[in-house]
């Protein structure tokens, strides 16, 4: 069984004129990538966490009230090129599946990789093997709806760690989960994602992979 990596990036939103006035479809930026690895014996036994500067978008109240980051965190911090640079640096060559909560954080970074010729073979790599965890436990309780991390942590009767909405803490709350269902003997079904990412030229009325902020809320 290889190490799961789990990813949780926290984002901020994009002014929808940019899309006009740029031809750029983003309409969210990443500004923090938070992993840790858990490893077959359900420990965690690495953690990384850095801010990203973003290029359009800006840090809003909503986001800071969120997510808990400021203007001054991603000033000085490197913008997304360097920052997965740095960040597959750090995975290495560790033999891991990369995975997350829901399939919003594969779909961004496919996105903003791609909006902003980013060339990375070894994130590239990550995401053609990139894992839904919550489509993942929602299968395992029977449920046909996406549940929020939040609620399942507490389905589980899990104690979290630290502050909801820091990439690092919810990257390590959803180890604490998967590690707590192995445990218990409930193995989720591991199964990369499926799906092509769709972006427009023109202002859509709705964001080509959802909600993200409305989810944050749950």
């Amino acid at each position: 069984m290889k190490d799961l990596l789990v990813i949780d990036f926290e984002m901020c939103e994009v002014d929808r004129n940019v899309i006009k006035n740029t031809g750029v479809y983003l309409e969210h930026e990443i500004i923090q990538i938070g992993a840790v690895i858990l490893n077959e014996k359900n420990k965690v036994t690495d953690h990384y966490s850095a801010y990203v500067k973003p290029h359009y978008g800006r840090i809003t109240p909503i986001i800071t009230e969120l997510t808990g980051i400021i203007d001054m965190d991603v000033e000085r911090a490197p913008e997304l090129a360097e920052a997965l640079k740095k960040f597959t640096n750090w995975v290495g060559d560790r033999d891991v599946t990369a995975a997350s909560w829901s399939d919003t954080d594969q779909i961004q970074v496919s996105l903003e990789m791609e909006q902003k010729h980013i060339k990375n073979n070894r994130m590239m790599e990550l995401i053609g093997g990139w894992v839904d965890l919550q489509k993942s436990y929602d299968d395992l309780i029977g449920v046909r709806w996406s549940t929020a991390l939040g609620k399942a942590l507490r389905n589980e009767k899990i104690e979290t760690v630290g502050r909801e909405h820091d990439g690092e803490v919810d990257a390590w709350n959803t180890a604490l989960l998967i590690g707590e269902l192995r445990k218990a003997g409930r193995e989720l079904v591991i199964e990369p994602i499926e799906q092509s990412i769709e972006y427009h030229d023109e202002e859509p009325a709705e964001s080509a992979f959802g909600n993200i902020f409305a989810q944050w809320k749950q």
